[in-house]
């Protein structure tokens, strides 16, 4: 063996011998706190980076502590692993580096052959790696902007991920901090109307003493703090989550001195103390973290529209079934959804196919379900779970300027229902073009709902493949009646002043579309602008009229009676069957055009 080969061997050894198991002495720094997903393709070679800011390295720099290890997370095996530490990300050259070698998947922790004394001054630290694997650099769904950051090497670019990568450098010394925490904010509400945000931080302890209690005050910038004491237990190098409370009082009084206002509002949260007491123990403390959030003006709240086209002979229909329950339920901002869902023909609920239809948009249809948000070309999706909350998101990223309310109250012998809305705008507007409809709709009709995921052949979907393929429930939001017409009719054609109500008044004649139980409907009134978008709506759940209980009229629910008629998408006919039922258990597949007696709709079987 050559002279270079022997040094090569011994580099190695003296290398794997650096690498220990999950163990640590010191404190750790961190974003990225467990391995929840991999990063990368096979067959690459990616040098990924974490970065602490100067506010979060000074207390330790201060103390002369060093970096003396680095902890590495990995979703897959790596080799030829190199540890880099520098001043920032991009810097051209590393001030410390130390070949590593090959280290295996999970957590490894890489002693430093010469631990390195902080400065002040910013810290990136990073490692560079072939993954033979896919998905091998592991980072954390905590997303941080200062741990996002990865050179991929094979094709010379930088690129971020939507996470935190698992890098840890952990510091010694014989001054560390004995009571000290770092805090970091959670993602929250980028807006608010008149509710307090909710406002949470990750909150570690990297000082040498276990964490009791934490004593921390807010501010909103004008100098006005509000301090308080969080109890705590927390072990060092652990982490909790802290809930900060603000009451209502101190953000929506004018006369509080943390008062919020209509727009952008930036608060600041500062560690005062840590395991403080009267006996004077360490009054060490901890960095800042900045919130940041929006508060708008409700009567200016826009809505988002979700007309979800399904069936219940549609077996994935039940994607925008859970959909429309998550806006209306889980939903960051649920008070700003109204879920419309349209039973299409061959469904015992659609629509009669008359003036009160909506056939101009299922005609627009491709297959079932699909959903409009808004009627938004940009935001309309057949694959709809998941991806209606995400289009909500993009529309409500910019306040609303037009606001609608409304209310609503039956006759007599509740054969109608009498609406009022009322329009309001944020800004003048010297000829309005909005058009206005009223869609009535039913909650809580039994129904079967045919279920394509049962017994988990078409994999696993929140508990549907546990339920058997017809399954009994109870819909909700079913459109029975398009008033006013689908495309509506004209609002105003007067001038419209900044803040002042513009109202509108119309009465639903409720003999024209039947419904099951007049106990469970309400109205959403649709705003729209010339092009048919809908800029706004509001629900509206009628009061009785004069008369002490609502009428019940017993109804029959429509149906589609008949056999249907089946053609491929090019017009080829493939069968007649006596039921959707006995065309869901046939062999065919793809879109099929299906027509009844007096109807005509499309699916995807």
């Amino acid at each position: 063996m050559n002279r270079k080969a022997i040094i090569a061997v011994v580099a190695l050894l003296i290398a794997n011998n650096s690498v220990r198991a999950n163990d640590t002495d010191g404190v750790v720094l961190r974003y990225g706190e467990t391995i929840s997903a991999g990063y990368g393709s096979d067959n690459q070679i990616l040098t990924p980076y974490v970065t602490f800011p100067a506010n979060r390295i000074k207390a330790f720099a201060d103390r002369g502590c060093s970096v003396s290890a680095v902890r590495i997370g990995l979703a897959k095996a790596a080799a030829n692993v190199t540890v880099y530490l520098k001043h920032y990300a991009t810097d051209r050259r590393p001030f410390y580096s130390q070949k590593v070698g090959s280290l295996e998947a999970g957590w490894n922790t890489v002693e430093l052959s010469s631990p390195q004394t902080l400065t002040a001054g910013q810290l990136s630290v990073g490692y560079k790696a072939t993954f033979a694997e896919a998905g091998g650099a592991a980072y954390d769904s905590y997303v941080s902007a200062q741990a996002d950051t990865v050179f991929v090497n094979t094709s010379s670019r930088w690129t971020t991920i939507e996470g935190s990568f698992c890098i840890q450098p952990v510091l010694s010394g014989d001054n560390l901090p004995a009571n000290y925490v770092v805090v970091d904010a959670l993602p929250m509400d980028t807006y608010t109307y008149d509710t307090v945000p909710a406002m949470r931080c990750l909150v570690r302890n990297v000082g040498t003493n276990r964490v009791e209690s934490v004593d921390y005050s807010i501010s909103n910038g004008n100098g006005n703090r509000l301090s308080t004491t969080a109890a705590t237990s927390l072990d060092v190098n652990a982490t909790d989550t802290l809930d900060l409370r603000i009451a209502a009082g101190d953000m929506f009084s004018a006369s509080s001195p943390l008062t919020t206002t209509v727009g952008i509002n930036n608060y600041d949260l500062s560690v005062d103390k840590v395991n403080a007491d009267d006996s004077g123990v360490s009054k060490d403390a901890g960095d800042v973290v900045a919130f940041t959030f929006e508060r708008r003006d409700p009567r200016y709240m826009r809505r988002i529209v979700m007309e979800d086209f399904t069936g219940n002979w549609c077996k994935f229909c039940v994607a925008g079934i859970e959909e429309l329950r998550y806006m209306k339920n889980g939903y960051e901002h649920p008070e700003e959804s109204v879920p419309i869902s349209i039973h299409v023909p061959t469904d015992p609920l659609a629509l009669a196919d008359n003036e009160y239809s909506y056939a101009p948009l299922l005609n627009k249809c491709e297959g079932f379900p699909t959903v409009f948000c808004n009627r938004l070309s940009d935001y309309t999706t057949t694959q709809p779970y998941g991806m209606v909350r995400r289009a909500a998101r993009v529309i409500q990223a910019v306040a609303g300027t037009i606001g609608l309310d409304g209310k609503a109250q039956f006759n007599a012998d509740s054969t109608s229902i009498d609406v009022t809305t009322s329009l309001i705008s944020a800004e003048d507007i010297a000829s309005p073009d909005y058009r206005i409809s009223f869609v009535l709709l039913e909650d809580s009709i039994d129904g079967q709902q045919y279920n394509g995921y049962s017994g988990g052949e078409s994999g696993s979907f929140l508990g549907w493949e546990n339920l058997p393929q017809v399954v009994n429930m109870k819909y909700d939001d079913v459109a029975r009646g398009v008033y006013n017409s689908f495309s509506g009719k004209s609002y105003t054609d007067s001038p419209i002043t900044a803040g002042e109500t513009v109202p509108y008044s119309y009465t639903m004649d409720l003999t024209k579309c039947p419904v099951s139980d007049k106990r469970n409907i309400h109205v959403a009134a649709l705003l729209m602008n010339a092009n048919g978008d809908i800029v706004n709506a509001v629900n509206i759940y009628p009061t009785a009229g004069s008369a002490t209980a609502i009428s019940q009229i017993p109804t029959a629910k429509q149906s589609h009676a008949g056999r249907l008629q089946v053609f491929t998408a090019d017009g080829r006919r493939v069968g007649t069957f006596a039921s959707f039922s006995a065309l869901m258990a046939s062999p065919l597949r793809g879109l099929l055009i299906v027509k009844t007696a007096d109807n005509v709709t499309k699916i995807i079987k």
